[in-house]
C-alpha cells in the first residue's frame, strides 16, 4: 500500500485488515511504501494485537513520487527482498474495501494462481460531479485506446509474473496498463468501491486528471496510430465535401457562400497538418522503443531509502 500523510488512515485500515483475514488460511505480511510524507511514520499508530498479520515494513522513499510509481516500487522491493505467494496491491484509504478480500483470494484461490485477479469498479461512492467526469474520461480513454476503464490498483497478483512485471517500462506510469500492455492474464471481479475513512479526498482534481493521462499515456503508440487514421479519415472525407462544392459552384446550380468554401479550406489545411503531426508522433514513439528507457527492476532502487519494521 503506497501512502502519503495518511498513516492514521492506514492504521485504521490495517485493523480492518486484520479482521478480514481471521478465518484466511493465508500468512500476511504489509508492506507500506512511504512516499515521501513530510509527516512522521511512528510505531504508536498500531496499538494492540493484531492477530493475523505478521509484520508489517514501512518502506521510505527519498521523495514523493506519487502512488502509481510508489506501487511501481513496492513492486520491485517485494520481488528483490519478499518472498511469497501473492501480492495483494491496494490504496490505503479505504476506498478498496477490506471485506472484498477474502472474495480476491478465493477466485485467486479458484484460477490456482494462474491469473491476476482485478477488483472491478462496479457501483462508486464519489459525488455527481465527480461520476461524470469520470465517465467522460472513460469514454475519451476507450476512443484513444480501445480498452475500456475497469479496475484501478486493487488487486491479486500472483508472485510468478512479478519477474515480468518488473521489467515492464510502462508500470512507471501506471500499474493496471503496465499489466494490459504486457499481456499478462487477468481476471476481473465486481466489487463496489468504498469511501474514505476519513472522508477526505488526498488527491485534487489535477492530481485525477494526471493519474488518467499517465493511463492513456501508456498506449501511446495506439493512441498516435488511431489518431493519425482518424485524422487521414476526415482529410478524405473534407477534401470529398470540397470537391462537390467546387462541382456545384462550377455549374452553377447553387449558390455557395463563400465563407462556407473558405471554412472547408482552412479546415482541409488543418487536418492537413493534424495528419503530418500524427505521422511525426507515431514515428517518434516507434523509433523510441530503441532507446534505453526506465526500467523498474533496475532503476527503482534508486528512490529507496530506509525500511523501518513497524510491527511484529
Amino acid at each position: 500500500m503506497p501512502v502519503y500523510n495518511d498513516m492514521d488512515v492506514a492504521s485504521l485500515l490495517i485493523k480492518q485488515l486484520d479482521d478480514v483475514l481471521e478465518n484466511q488460511a493465508v500468512s500476511t505480511s504489509i508492506i507500506l511504501i512511504n512516499d515521501g510524507s513530510t509527516d512522521v511514520i511512528k510505531d504508536q499508530y498500531l496499538t494492540g494485537l493484531l492477530k493475523n498479520i505478521t509484520f508489517i515494513d514501512v518502506v521510505n522513499l527519498e521523495r514523493n513520487i506519487g502512488h502509481q510509481r510508489a506501487i511501481a516500487v513496492g513492486l520491485t522491493k517485494i520481488y528483490d527482498e519478499y518472498p511469497s505467494d501473492a501480492v495483494l496491491v491496494m490504496d490505503a484509504d479505504g476506498e478498496d474495501k477490506p471485506e472484498d478480500i477474502p472474495r480476491l483470494i478465493e477466485a485467486y484461490k479458484n484460477l490456482a494462481g494462474e491469473k491476476i485477479v482485478f477488483a472491478q469498479r462496479r457501483k462508486r461512492s464519489e459525488s455527481i460531479s465527480f461520476k461524470i467526469a469520470y465517465k467522460i474520461y472513460q469514454i475519451v480513454h476507450f476512443i484513444l485506446t480501445g480498452i475500456a476503464v475497469k479496475v484501478g490498483n486493487f488487486s491479486i497478483l500472483p508472485s510468478r509474473f512479478l519477474s515480468n512485471l518488473v521489467l515492464v517500462s510502462e508500470l512507471w506510469n501506471h500499474y493496471a496498463a503496465a499489466i494490459f500492455i504486457s499481456k499478462l492474464p487477468f481476471e476481473t471481479l465486481p466489487t463496489n468501491r468504498g469511501k474514505r475513512l476519513d472522508n477526505k479526498s488526498a488527491m485534487s482534481f489535477t492530481s485525477l486528471i494526471i493519474h488518467g493521462l499517465s493511463a492513456i499515456s501508456v498506449f501511446a503508440n495506439v493512441v498516435g496510430v488511431r489518431l493519425l487514421l482518424f485524422s487521414i479519415f476526415m482529410f478524405f472525407i473534407t477534401l470529398a465535401m470540397l470537391t462537390v462544392i467546387i462541382l456545384v459552384k462550377a455549374t452553377s446550380l447553387i449558390l455557395i457562400p463563400s465563407w462556407l468554401f473558405l471554412s472547408i479550406i482552412f479546415f482541409l489545411f488543418f487536418l492537413l497538418l493534424m495528419t503530418i503531426g500524427c505521422f511525426a508522433m507515431v514515428f517518434i514513439i516507434l523509433m523510441s522503443r530503441y532507446n534505453l528507457s526506465f526500467i523498474p527492476k533496475r532503476d527503482c532502487k534508486q528512490y529507496i531509502g530506509t525500511t523501518k519494521r513497524i510491527y511484529g
